[in-house]
């Protein structure tokens, strides 16, 4: 429909829908782009974000929206090479399904063959992604609630009410103790990125469902698993589109706060060796 797009991305919102559609979906670190009219959800964990056709869209566009940065463009020359951290724990999930496994480990191979360094990353914060599932509910519904407790909800959608039901439950206590767990993931992703350029897991477990699943308290259909804990910690994400069976499927790559350059030169090249090896052969 069109080469560049705008998103707001909370809990995955514009890399969960770029994966499902075989497009590139960027969620910038924290704070990078405005949120000035965009009209807020959870402050803390708010983010706009673009969906585009290529990296090189996403990186021009990032340009015009935060202004000057350290070298925008990532089809610049850089390293021919680059170190990948991947989630193993991800790719493990039961939420993912053998085609989307299949495929996120195929783009993988795929960099690794190109003589990219692809080392399998274990770490504590890993074996509790259900638990980040828990704290980003609480922050978001917490929030909001306050945001929206003097609107008229009575039009939202019933998923929408009942997760501002559920933040208004949520007590001082509960939220203070949700906040100190995203500080703890916080440290814990950047530790995780000391010595690798970017981090790699599937942006979502499984291909384009039938109908929107739901999110908030008591769901557990995985669908912001792998997207969320950077929402809650403010690294910068993208979703690169990788060949699968059927429907698209997406490669979820992230990289250090502040970095937001750096992870898009990342994904550039990866973009770009994924489609020379799968570009078709001329007869």
């Amino acid at each position: 429909m069109c080469d560049l797009a705008l998103g707001t991305d909370t809990g995955g919102s514009v890399r969960i829908p770029a994966a499902y559609c075989g497009v590139v979906g960027l969620k910038p670190g924290y704070g990078l782009l405005p949120l000035d009219r965009v009209f807020p959800l959870s402050p803390s964990c708010d983010h706009a974000g673009t969906l585009t056709a290529t990296v090189a869209g996403a990186a021009d566009l990032l340009a015009v929206l935060a202004g000057p940065g350290p070298s925008w463009p990532a089809g610049q020359d850089g390293p021919a090479t680059f170190t990948v951290g991947v989630l193993a724990a991800q790719l493990a999930d039961p939420s993912v399904t053998p085609p989307v496994r299949d495929a996120v480990r195929s783009a993988l191979a795929v960099l690794g063959a190109a003589g990219w360094r692809v080392t399998e990353l274990t770490a504590p914060w890993l074996g509790q992604l259900a638990a980040w599932d828990d704290v980003l509910t609480v922050i978001v519904a917490r929030e909001a609630h306050l945001v929206h407790r003097h609107r008229d909800t009575s039009r939202y959608a019933e998923g929408t009410r009942a997760l501002l039901a559920f933040g208004a439950s949520v007590g001082d206590d509960r939220y203070a103790a949700a906040l100190a767990r995203r500080a703890e993931l916080t440290a814990a992703i950047e530790a995780s990125l000391a010595g690798v350029d970017v981090l790699a897991g599937p942006t979502v477990g499984y291909q384009a469902p039938e109908q929107d699943p739901p999110f908030g308290a008591g769901d557990d259909n995985g669908e912001s698993r792998f997207t969320g804990p950077y929402n809650l910690t403010g690294h910068p994400a993208v979703s690169l589109p990788v060949p699968a069976a059927g429907l698209p499927a997406g490669l979820q790559l992230a990289g250090r706060r502040g970095a937001d350059a750096a992870l898009l030169r990342v994904a550039a090249a990866a973009e770009r060796l994924i489609a020379e090896q799968h570009r078709p052969v001329k007869a």
